[in-house]
């Protein structure tokens, strides 16, 4: 039988930023790989294809890196929402102490991704899914004249991306529930 394989590959690459809530040089940028042996057969099967779609996750690794050390999953609350967020503001969500600590002072509340995203793939639906670990909601503001950090919510998450082919379109979905957080709180 004849065979027709089409490649593609490319690097991902970003500038990184000099002010931002992550450190690029604590992780080594995923490198790349070998091209998969494409037997006519599905990987660790003898089902027989006549086409398919092959994603490295080494380039998905790639792209979540490089989205992380671009700082785009660094969020600021008040950046986001145009509020003034306050001590007394938080104490409500949070508990009266944050209100005590720091009063009607100013605080930064952030999300920040502290370790790049990965990839994993499975034979089973979510084929794909994207590990967010050490996914953090930081509070930060003045104590005794220093900047310091009053509380972080560390969370872990794994994002599972369905892939369905309806209609010749294919669709990507992820359904999220509460099952898919790891919460974790440091005072």
């Amino acid at each position: 039988s004849t065979v027709l394989v089409l490649g593609m590959a490319g690097e991902v690459s970003t500038e990184l930023p000099t002010a931002s809530c992550i450190d690029p040089s604590e992780f080594i940028p995923p490198s790349g790989n070998d091209w998969p042996v494409l037997t006519g057969e599905s990987l660790s099967s003898e089902l027989p294809y006549d086409i398919g779609v092959f994603i490295s996750s080494q380039f998905m690794d790639q792209i979540l890196y490089t989205t992380w050390a671009s700082a785009a999953l660094c969020l600021d609350a008040e950046t986001l929402t145009g509020l003034a967020i306050n001590g007394q503001l938080l104490s409500g969500f949070f508990s009266e102490e944050v209100g005590t600590l720091v009063g009607d002072e100013s605080v930064e509340l952030s999300i920040e991704a502290l370790q790049p995203p990965t990839s994993a793939f499975d034979d089973d639906q979510p084929p794909v899914s994207v590990d967010i670990d050490r996914f953090a909601l930081v509070l930060k503001g003045m104590v005794d004249d220093r900047k310091t950090r009053i509380l972080q919510v560390d969370m872990d998450v794994e994002l599972g991306i369905d892939i369905t082919l309806e209609n010749q379109d294919l669709i990507l979905e992820s359904n999220l529930t509460s099952q898919d957080f790891v919460l974790t709180e440091v005072y």
